[in-house]
């Protein structure tokens, strides 16, 4: 009798219990008939119910007041997972806006669903006295959204929050662009052109290397003659050219008014380098701009460079200065190479 009545309705409340088989809102267990054990079972089912109203309207909440927010609860040691937000709005239409219960192995194969569009865009790692706080952030390809996700570990909890984050990054893109980057241009500025040689000098000191510097020639008289916006298209088609040379080995820069600093590096020998420089600068000496009469005008700049193995930013600077300096008294839109005759030459020293 006592095996009938108690032990074998307790042991299939048990198994119910053990197997963690969830619904997607509430959870289920079976009625033992015992009058004790069953209100017990029901309260549970109860307050279940009302963690899932309770996270519903958190939701709802959410969807009202636009924030676009989902956020995942693993309790480990009992194999459950609780996810509550919305869904659609910030993972895509795939996705519905109820609360959702998983074990783990359904919470794993959610995650992998998720994340198999996120492409990491940057991450980092904050230790508390008893957790971890992960937060990374993602470009979801397929929405095209910015979402961070905050990874919170316990002993035998996780929670995993996920946030929309596009607008945030965006500004942060953009504040970064305009302290990098020149407006008309759109090249790096002094300050960012100097921070990164500076960086890849000291971190490449054997590397060969090449500093070249072009001045533009005649933008006061396209100024004083046909205007400042004349003067600015004659900038931007030299911002251009430079953009020409590879993204990947080099860094160009506005720096002034109207002289570009180009670094080169990453090439096979000084050669390679020369004839990167050469090459740009025979490009910019052969474009031109259309001026408010219809007539095209001929750029023109002079260009002095200065290769080297390894160095110190502001040495490469004042031997490509220099260089250019040279050009400049001898024919506009001419280049020349570093050497020490030109020190000489600029000191107003004897040759």
């Amino acid at each position: 009798f006592i095996t009938n009545q108690v032990v074998l309705p307790i042991s299939a409340l048990n198994s119910a219990i053990g197997k963690k088989e969830f619904p997607e809102n509430f959870l289920s267990l079976p009625q033992t008939k015992i009058s004790e054990i069953d209100r017990l079972t029901n309260t549970i089912i109860s307050q279940n119910q009302n963690i899932s109203n309770f996270h519903q309207t958190i939701t709802d909440i959410l969807m009202a007041s636009d924030i676009n927010l989902v956020t995942f609860y693993s309790d480990t040691a009992h194999n459950v997972t609780h996810g509550f937000g919305t869904f659609q709005a910030l993972l895509g239409d795939d996705f519905d806006n109820v609360v959702m219960t998983f074990t783990n192995e359904s919470f794993a194969r959610l995650k992998e669903r998720i994340y198999q569009n996120f492409t990491l865009y940057s991450s980092d790692s904050n230790q508390f006295d008893q957790s971890t706080i992960q937060t990374d952030i993602y470009l979801d390809q397929r929405t095209q959204k910015y979402i961070c996700v905050k990874t919170r570990e316990l002993e035998h909890e996780q929670t995993i929050v996920m946030l929309d984050y596009t607008n945030y990054v965006l500004e942060q893109e953009k504040i970064k662009k305009e302290r990098d980057y020149d407006v008309l241009t759109s090249l790096l500025n002094r300050f960012s052109f100097t921070q990164k040689v500076t960086e890849y000098l000291s971190l490449h000191p054997d590397a060969p290397v090449c500093m070249a510097m072009w001045d533009l020639d005649f933008l006061k008289t396209l100024n004083d003659t046909y205007g400042h916006d004349i003067g600015d298209r004659y900038l931007n088609q030299a911002g251009n050219i430079l953009q020409g040379l590879n993204p990947e080995k080099s860094f160009v820069a506005r720096v002034s008014g109207d002289e570009f600093f180009a670094f080169l590096f990453d090439y096979v020998n000084k050669e390679a380098l020369t004839d990167a420089v050469r090459e740009t600068h025979q490009r910019l000496n052969a474009s031109t701009i259309t001026l408010p009469n219809g007539e095209r005008y001929n750029l023109s700049a002079s260009c002095g460079y200065v290769c080297s193995v390894g160095g110190d930013y502001e040495d490469l600077k004042k031997y490509a200065d220099l260089a250019m300096y040279v050009s400049k008294k001898s024919v506009k839109g001419s280049i020349h190479e570093f050497d020490p005759q030109n020190e000489r030459a600029a000191d107003g020293s004897p040759s």
